[in-house]
């Protein structure tokens, strides 16, 4: 099958040389269903390349193909099944051995997978050509997402730098507003200050807006009436509204431990 690909592949090529617009897009339609139908799903994701921008037809058939976005989509999705199908089946199969424990071959399998995969350039690609903002904002959740988790599995290395990535993808989410809850968690719970008074007020007070039943939004929303508040503003209040709405500090630490314990 992948000499199958390979050669209609070249066909398609040779028939985008010679202009011919018919034979090449007929080409890759027959390839294409023929591999859907009698191939593997590698062996279809393969296949859709030749639909992608990185094909040397793609110029060619621009406009008798799928958009990219789309292919891409049809791509994410093989990848997401395969991906899955071979962590249960690893984990399945690892788990069995002698002293294995469950937590540490999930992160070791994990681990492998993710660190040979293209998923995350593939969601990057799907971001990069799509032209729904809802479909856009799926992805970019998918990307944070799987970059976080593949964080939480790495060894030492590379770990710093996968930091980095999460922390600029967390970020861009929290800029415009997007109501994704981990990237705000970590916005506020990655943030490296030295004292309360370096958090960014109205990222904290729009937390509590977001994610009200939360219990991190819980503390927060106690701390932002308290006395404790290291702010002049205090977010969210009318200017009119009395300054009576701040609370002792030892009832703020209570509500706070109690919004806390209740998670």
């Amino acid at each position: 099958m992948d000499e199958c690909i390979s050669v209609a592949s070249k066909l398609a090529e040779i028939y985008a040389e010679a202009d011919d617009k018919l034979k090449c897009q007929t080409t890759v339609h027959r390839l294409l269903a023929f591999v859907k139908s009698n191939g593997t799903k590698a062996q279809y994701r393969k296949a859709l390349e030749i639909q992608l921008p990185t094909s040397p037809i793609y110029d060619f058939l621009e406009g008798l193909v799928p958009h990219p976005s789309q292919t891409y989509i049809r791509v994410a999705e093989i990848l997401e099944a395969e991906e899955k199908e071979r962590i249960n089946k690893e984990i399945g199969e690892r788990r069995t051995r002698l002293g294995a424990r469950i937590g540490q071959v999930t992160a070791e399998v994990q681990r492998e997978v993710f660190g040979s995969s293209p998923l995350e350039s593939v969601y990057q690609n799907i971001i990069n050509w799509i032209t729904d903002d809802e479909v856009r904002r799926q992805y970019e959740e998918k990307l944070l997402q799987r970059a976080y988790d593949t964080l939480i599995v790495l060894n030492t290395s590379g770990k710093a730098e996968k930091q980095i990535q999460v922390q600029e993808l967390a970020r861009g989410m929290v800029v415009v507003k997007h109501p994704f809850a981990l990237a705000w968690d970590i916005a506020i719970e990655w943030k490296d200050a030295e004292d309360l008074s370096q958090w960014d007020p109205s990222i904290i007070w729009e937390y509590t807006q977001n994610f009200p039943e939360r219990g991190l939004a819980k503390v927060l929303a106690a701390y932002i009436k308290s006395e404790i508040w290291p702010f002049e503003v205090v977010p969210g209040q009318d200017e009119n509204e009395e300054e009576s709405i701040e609370q002792p500090p030892e009832e703020t630490l209570i509500e706070m431990a109690v919004n806390n314990n209740s998670t």
